[in-house]
């Protein structure tokens, strides 16, 4: 159980740091999800990879749209913009195409899916970071995933890529940092009251000579004085 705790830590943590480099950071994906996979069982909580995983499909959807966008938008743009030649009544005309609305709609429409793509994989990946923050008991989860999570909504301007880069340096260190212990929480319970102690005879007594009740333990009888 330890080894495998502690090959999943580290397949996470060397996932992160590749995330950083953006020529690896495929690799880098698939190695933090292999990890976050041993790390759910350790922790016995399979949200942690099922939120992880939706992440990954989500980011996958948002690569296509990106790639659908760049080579659609270069195509229609040579489509939109070739020669033709009309042969008329009155001679023969040429013109060129100069519309570019067809090449705008699908680049912006791709690059809203991509956008959303984004928002949803940052957003499983801080439900699933929540998750091992509450498992771990390491809290620097937590503050990655809503870095990353803020980043993805800015991803449109310079701040949201290095509030995301900051978020994969703190998950770095947030996985180098776990324990292979489950985070339980102390609660301070009052101890329990003493019991009374029961009197060991509580039948009542009487004397044998003339029948009066005696006081449990007493010798002799208090009514005629004669030994019970």
């Amino acid at each position: 159980m330890s080894s495998t705790f502690e090959s999943s830590k580290l397949l996470a943590a060397i996932g992160s740091i590749l995330l950083v480099i953006p020529s690896v950071n495929i690799i880098g994906i698939i190695l933090v999800l292999i990890g976050m996979k041993g790390l759910a069982e350790h922790y016995k909580d399979d949200s942690i990879y099922r939120k992880a995983l939706k992440g990954v499909i989500v980011g996958i959807i948002g690569f296509v749209a990106l790639t659908i966008a760049i080579l659609g938008s270069v195509g229609l743009f040579s489509i939109f913009n070739t020669r033709s030649v009309y042969t008329g009544l009155y001679g023969t005309t040429s013109s060129y195409g100069t519309s570019y609305v067809g090449t705008f709609i699908l680049l912006l429409l791709l690059l809203v899916i991509l956008f959303v793509c984004i928002l949803l994989m940052a957003l499983y990946f801080r439900k699933a970071l929540s998750a091992l923050a509450e498992r771990s008991g390491e809290h620097l989860f937590n503050t990655a995933g809503t870095l990353l999570l803020v980043g993805a909504a800015l991803t449109i301007i310079l701040v949201g890529l290095i509030l995301v880069w900051i978020a994969f340096i703190i998950l770095i260190v947030a996985f180098f940092s776990l324990k292979s212990g489950t985070n339980t929480q102390s609660y301070n319970y009052a101890p329990p009251s003493p019991t009374t102690p029961t009197t060991a005879n509580t039948e009542s007594k009487y004397c044998s000579y003339c029948g009066s009740p005696v006081s449990p333990g007493a010798t002799f009888c208090a009514h005629c004085g004669k030994q019970s």
